[in-house]
């Protein structure tokens, strides 16, 4: 019978588009974990106990990854998949892989003394170039990140076994001075034409430096007026009355804010002042920012190494800092002013033992990642009156915006005539050719050294790592008294040393300060200010 209408299916309603989000090649250290045993336990308990158990060992691993800021980018059954360095890059980012992994061992062992369980994990970790965005279909799509890299870090986790941390070769070069390595030879992986090396990671090594090892032998250039202002600095300290002196490094990343220190305590070594000073160094870490009092225990740290006589500061409230609970505290907990107080009394008694008998270089280095709660705490010792003669040396970045710049301004008003400001700006031409001449003596192809200093722009620490990466990657390959180009150079890639540096400076910038920052990366290194207004307004 006909009704007069035909009858139609109902069309289904396609979902929302979702905005893709904008993909962008970035060096990422990735982690895979998987836990040992589940599939036993499954085998014996009701599903939903099973779950609940799974859950609650992400409860314990979670935070532990997060609390190096670190991003869980998936679980995978009872496998946890982890990025360091996207989407915000850190500058440290592979140590703060290796340090989560380490970490989070302990956390499942807690899990299993609770639960009476016997639980285990293996971890995979690898560093590399990745494609990070939007992974999926047209109407969904989630931020992950594609590349060979993941898929390493996936097959060292594979053949780990219970209670290994297995590490691919480029994350353990990028930390190799801060924590502790077994080499596992070399194994083949598929999708991997050749065998690849495999380091097993075991400890965070007992001296490890705090952030960045200084390891160049070439000589300082271009600072011999800083220096030469440093040692004046320094006699005064020797040969004048007790009081309060603050010196402060400024400058860009790689302009060799802590070199110079090192040449100044050197240089006082061998040519000492005619009384006796001494040079403490201390610093922050990039993640110091999240953990309350790092600096504070830090210092303290070194001031009781450097002064061997029993003190009262032993027992004070800065020992127990020193412990576990102590500088590892989130920023979220309670900072009570009475906390403070004690802790600023203890640096105090510590900072007068030391100044008793000698004058004091005390160095704080990197203070652009101070923690609020250390830069108030200092900020308390350093107003207070004082026997003994202290010069506190404050190394910085231009971060107006960090706490650590508050205690800049505030001791320099406190030293008044007595406070010193540098800054350090980037090599000259001439200075940056010797510098790569020292790098690289003999005779080197007119391509090679144009690109580099190109790159450089004056900033040692960049040509340093660019001869290095070349160098690594047999670029360039030395033949009797000159060096040869093994293959043509038309551009220099950002080496993975450098990676974190300059991701992490992009990564602070607005989103609109990004896009255009990609656009004009594209454009190259000079363009006409007409051209990226063009493009811009092509592309919105």
């Amino acid at each position: 019978m006909n009704c007069g209408r035909a009858l139609t299916r109902p069309q289904p309603v396609p979902p929302p588009a979702v905005p893709a989000v904008e993909a962008e090649r970035r060096f990422v250290t990735v982690l895979f974990a998987d836990l040992s045993g589940f599939t036993a336990l499954s085998e014996t308990k009701d599903p939903e106990t099973v779950r609940e158990l799974v859950n609650a060992c992400f409860d314990r691993l979670v935070p532990v990854i997060e609390s190096h800021e670190g991003v869980v980018d998936q679980f995978v059954g009872d496998a946890i998949v982890a990025l360091f360095g996207a989407p915000i890059a850190h500058e440290d980012d592979p140590a703060r892989a290796c340090r989560a992994a380490l970490e989070m061992m302990p956390a499942l062992a807690a899990v299993n003394a609770e639960r009476r369980l016997d639980l285990g994990l293996h971890i995979g970790i690898n560093s590399g170039m990745v494609l990070a965005g939007g992974i999926g279909s047209r109407g969904r799509q989630q931020y992950s990140v594609l590349g060979d890299a993941v898929n390493l870090a996936s097959r060292l986790e594979d053949v780990a076994e219970r209670g290994e941390i297995f590490v691919g070769e480029e994350t353990m070069r990028l930390v190799r001075d801060q924590f502790e390595f077994v080499a596992r030879g070399v194994m083949p992986f598929k999708g991997k034409s050749e065998p690849q090396p495999v380091w097993q990671l075991t400890c965070v090594k007992e001296q490890a430096p705090i952030h960045r090892r200084i390891t160049s032998l070439s000589p300082l250039l271009g600072r011999e007026l800083e220096l030469a202002l440093l040692r004046r600095v320094t006699r005064e300290l020797s040969e004048q009355a007790d009081g309060l002196r603050v010196v402060s490094i400024l400058g860009e990343a790689g302009l060799g804010k802590s070199r110079l220190v090192l040449e100044w305590s050197q240089a006082e070594q061998t040519n000492p002042a005619p009384r006796p000073v001494r040079f403490l160094v201390a610093g922050c870490a990039p993640d110091s920012s999240t953990r309350a009092y790092a600096l504070i225990a830090d210092l303290a740290r070194h001031l009781m190494d450097a002064h061997s006589e029993p003190t009262e500061a032993r027992s004070a409230p800065l020992a127990s800092l020193l412990g576990a609970g102590g500088a590892g505290q989130s920023l979220d907990a309670s900072d009570g002013q009475a906390l403070q107080a004690q802790y600023a009394e203890a640096l105090r008694v510590l900072i007068a033992h030391n100044t008793v008998e000698s004058g004091l270089v005390l160095v704080c280095e990197d203070l652009h990642w101070a923690d609020a709660p250390s830069v108030q705490v200092l900020s308390r010792v350093l107003a207070q009156e004082r026997n003994g003669r202290l010069l506190l040396c404050l190394t910085s970045r231009l971060e107006p915006e960090a706490p650590g710049w508050k205690l800049i301004e505030s001791t320099e008003e406190l030293a008044g005539a007595s406070a010193v400001r540098l800054h350090l700006t980037p090599l000259s031409e001439n200075d940056a050719q010797e510098l790569l001449q020292a790098l690289l003596p003999g005779a080197l192809p007119d391509e090679a050294r144009r690109l580099i200093l190109t790159q450089a722009e004056g900033n040692p620490l960049f040509v340093e790592e660019l001869v290095r990466m070349l160098i690594d990657r047999e670029d360039l390959r030395r033949e009797g008294d000159a060096w040869i180009l093994t293959s043509e150079l038309i551009a220099l890639d950002v080496p993975n040393t450098l990676q974190g540096v300059l991701m992490a400076r992009v990564d602070q910038l607005p989103p609109s300060a990004r896009h255009i920052l990609q656009i004009a990366s594209v454009l190259g290194r000079e363009f006409p200010l007409e051209v990226l207004e063009k493009v811009i307004s092509a592309s919105q």
